[in-house]
């Protein structure tokens, strides 16, 4: 990983000298990685600090609504999700898939992750109703894109299954294993 921030950092001088100021799209993206190896390295602050410039540049020069700045939203959740900070994760993830759905619609493959993480804090919060209500959506999604007979339309079922279980509703959860 030490090489790899290294060209990143190389890469970013770069990109900032070529483009003549670090309010470049490509520059937020560079942030990104960088953010992505601090978080690797359990260097969470300063992950959350490059994801949080990465997304300001991205605002300032793409719009509120570009679905890049969604991916960078989306790893600000997931660190506010490893932290424990379910309440700000889950602003960050409902503004990702807000963005998203904007993007690609609602029934769209890039929505559902950030579903995913959205129902997660759900089940983790003990709101199991509105788990199976998103991941519900989720199993409609992969059924019209992918059809019954695939792994991750049986992977939505055993998520459903699970959040029925922890709910205490053997029966519901049974239909979905």
């Amino acid at each position: 990983l030490d090489e790899a921030m290294s060209h990143y950092h190389e890469s970013y001088d770069v990109a900032a000298r070529v483009f003549g100021t670090t309010d470049h799209p490509e520059l937020a993206k560079i942030l990104h990685h960088i953010g992505g190896i601090h978080q690797r390295e359990n260097d969470w602050q300063e992950a959350m600090r490059c994801y949080k410039t990465a997304a300001r540049i991205l605002q300032a020069t793409l719009g509120k609504d570009d679905p890049a700045i969604a991916t960078t939203l989306v790893c600000i959740g997931n660190l506010h999700y490893l932290s424990n900070n379910l309440d700000q994760a889950m602003n960050y993830y409902n503004e990702a898939l807000r963005i998203n759905r904007l993007a690609y619609g609602t029934k769209h493959a890039d929505v559902i992750p950030t579903m995913k993480s959205i129902a997660i804090i759900h089940v983790k919060k003990g709101s199991f109703d509105e788990a199976i209500g998103v991941f519900t959506q989720v199993l409609q999604i992969k059924l019209s894109e992918v059809g019954r007979s695939h792994p991750e339309v049986a992977s939505a079922h055993k998520r459903l299954g699970n959040v029925y279980w922890q709910k205490g509703e053997k029966a519901a959860a049974e239909i979905h294993y």
